[in-house]
């Protein structure tokens, strides 16, 4: 015996509901929000690239200054420049207590701890303005 009817499978089987064909009904509006998408993921890859590139030249310019700094130290002729500049120092502060006691007046306002300057204005600026100071001091 033979029957018309195709074995059922054993499971059970969804209805299926036809969608609609997109592919011609395709429009701009449906299209923006996707671009629009793109554009944003797009935009945060470059600025976490540009995050990137800006920490990686920090720290390259960082160790550019540290290597600089041990290639001075590392210099026969530093410790004797520094020797001569407190030498010097040491020899104004005997010879000119006064000088060098306008000089530190003058520098206060710049001062951010004792020997320390932090400059709002180029250094040549801020030397005119120490030395026309000193002139004054002298008339």
């Amino acid at each position: 015996m033979t029957s018309s009817t195709p074995p059922s499978p054993p499971w059970p089987q969804q209805r299926r509901t036809p969608r609609p064909d997109t592919s011609t009904t395709a429009t701009a509006a449906n299209l923006r929000p996707a671009n629009g998408l793109d554009q944003l993921i797009g935009r945060r890859r470059l600025f976490a690239a540009l995050l990137q590139r800006r920490s990686e030249s920090i720290r390259l310019i960082t160790d550019l200054n540290d290597t600089m700094t041990l290639a001075e130290r590392a210099e026969p002729s530093y410790h004797q420049l520094k020797r001569a500049a407190g030498q010097a120092y040491d020899e104004l502060v005997r010879r000119h207590p006064d000088l060098y006691h306008r000089i530190r007046t003058a520098l206060a306002p710049y001062e951010t701890r004792y020997g320390r300057l932090q400059r709002r204005t180029p250094r040549a600026d801020l030397r005119d303005h120490i030395f026309a100071r000193l002139d004054q001091g002298r008339g």
